[in-house]
């Protein structure tokens, strides 16, 4: 992931369009429905215990750095601004009022902390972590219902990147570090998830790609249930 970001990071400084190109490219590589595909298909497919526990420890170390550069090229795009350090000092002030940011920052400051939560705290959160992946699906429905299918090429080719791609080098890194192969098909699969459902909520937000993204979010989630399917045979 990291190493198909930085092929681009020189191909941005050329032109205004290139960069919105690496944007796009970006954000499909690095925002992936883990939570909402990953950890249930995962616990469909490999069981519950260790899989599950390895799938939780993957999202809890990619979704901060995923969600917090996601964000930062949502701003970097809107700002236009070809100047990285103007940029990236107008992003870190608008981090400090961005809610999703907030939740994180507290959310990690809880953990931490190891502070326990009062009881009717936790049963209101298990609640409504239980309910996340139904509401997931139907909110994809919602936002789905109604938007044509345009910018085919461009959203099969990053659903491809998404899907195919992504695996194959995750495999890749994780057969030369050796990992074990439950932990190497864990990784693989929640590396091949489809693009994240609250990315068109975002897209609209930041006006970024909006056909694009939804046209994506449709193939992605679509063609993963073969892809990951796939994937969890041949491991």
């Amino acid at each position: 992931m990291i190493a198909l970001i930085l092929v681009f990071v020189g191909l941005s400084r050329f032109s205004p369009a290139i960069r919105a190109r690496f944007h796009l490219f970006s954000v499909a590589t690095v925002f992936g429905s883990l939570g909402f595909f990953g950890i249930p298909f995962v616990e469909v497919v490999l069981g519950p215990g260790e899989p599950v526990r390895l799938s939780v420890a993957f999202l809890a170390a990619l979704a901060p750095f995923s969600v917090g550069l996601v964000l930062a090229l949502l701003e970097l795009h809107n700002l236009n601004e070809p100047r990285i350090g103007p940029a990236l000092a107008k992003v870190l002030r608008r981090f400090s009022r961005n809610p999703l940011i907030i939740a994180i920052l507290i959310g990690l400051a809880l953990s931490f902390s190891r502070l326990p939560l009062p009881v009717f705290l936790h049963k209101m959160l298990s609640v409504l972590g239980g309910s996340t992946v139904p509401v997931a699906l139907f909110s994809l429905g919602v936002f789905l219902y109604g938007r044509k299918i345009r910018k085919l090429l461009v959203a099969a080719a990053l659903t491809i990147l998404r899907l195919v791609i992504l695996p194959a080098l995750t495999l890749t890194f994780a057969r030369f570090l050796r990992l074990a192969p439950e932990a190497q098909e864990v990784a693989v699969i929640m590396s091949g998830t489809p693009l994240a459902v609250n990315m068109v909520v975002l897209s609209a937000r930041y006006n970024f790609f909006p056909e694009e993204i939804a046209t994506f979010l449709f193939l992605s989630s679509l063609a993963s249930l073969f892809t990951m399917t796939a994937w969890s045979a041949a491991l």
